[in-house]
């Protein structure tokens, strides 16, 4: 239920589940690897609900304890200890806490890349972990040709290993097209891989899911940039009017999803009103 009543957004609710679950693990009497189980998934429903409620210093509390716990009874490449090390690195980084979401993204990577540890160099696992490091790298705006390299290895993987069209290779496709898009890359290929990761969005989620609203904003600031770098007015104008209509899909699937007053709305709209205004001083 603690599942449920988050997606649904009943925060309330939720609150109630997750409380319930976590009490629940801690005082149940079962053998070592179940109760570690049992904690590691009422910990993810609370660092879940906390993401969704934009709570970050809760979130990363509980992602903490869920890193800990499973670190003490699995290995460091044990797939369990790979979740909650990623989760842990996203919500430190997202939180702007780059040096230790850094020093955890590379000790990570760092196991999975060690040959002793056995990991299969092609694996699902060797994908995050260089998603994860590239990620960290990426929001710190910190060695972006390593970043890039990093990112073009998780695509190369995920590509392999999943459908053309899996999510995981959407989210990675993502990641490399905004690195390309910071370090000025604002060709051909950069289009085409945001376009890829919109359509991929699209075809996984259908037209009002969320990673589609993400897509869109993503190409609107594509093509945001690109109008920053026109010669003419009339260039200007037209990638102005391509990131505006893009930043108004993405508008209109997060007012539906998040309602009028959300921060990601009040957010969106915020970014799709300076288009606009660009557009009308031209």
């Amino acid at each position: 239920m603690a599942i449920v009543t988050t997606s649904k957004w009943k925060f309330d609710a939720a609150e109630g589940h997750c409380q319930r679950s976590l009490t629940y693990s801690r005082r149940i009497r079962v053998e070592k690897e179940r109760k570690t189980t049992l904690l590691f998934d009422a910990l993810g429903y609370y660092i879940d609900l906390r993401e969704k409620q934009f709570n970050l210093l809760d979130a990363v509390i509980f992602a903490e304890e869920c890193y800990n716990l499973v670190v003490e009874v699995y290995d460091c490449v044990h797939p369990t200890v790979q979740v909650a090390a990623g989760k842990l690195i996203s919500i430190l980084s997202r939180k702007g806490d780059f040096h230790d979401a850094l020093r955890f993204a590379e000790v990570t990577y760092g196991n999975l890349r060690d040959k002793k540890n056995g990991m299969d160099q092609m694996g699902g696992e060797m994908a995050t972990g260089a998603y994860n490091l590239a990620d960290v790298i990426y929001r710190q705006r910190g060695d972006l040709i390593k970043a890039e390299e990093l990112a073009r290895e998780s695509l190369r993987i995920r590509t392999l290993i999943n459908h053309s069209d899996h999510n995981t290779v959407g989210v990675s496709s993502l990641l490399l097209a905004h690195i390309l898009r910071v370090q000025g890359k604002l060709g051909n290929e950069t289009f085409e891989v945001f376009e890829r990761t919109l359509n991929i969005f699209f075809i996984d989620e259908g037209p009002d899911g969320i990673n589609t609203a993400i897509g869109n904003m993503s190409i609107a600031q594509f093509h945001e940039n690109l109008a920053g770098v026109q010669a003419s007015v009339d260039s200007k104008r037209t990638q102005l009017q391509l990131s505006k209509s893009y930043y108004e899909e993405a508008f209109r699937i997060v007012s539906k999803v998040y309602g009028p007053t959300h921060q990601q709305t009040f957010d969106t709209a915020y970014r799709w009103d300076l288009v606009t205004k660009q557009l009308s001083s031209i």
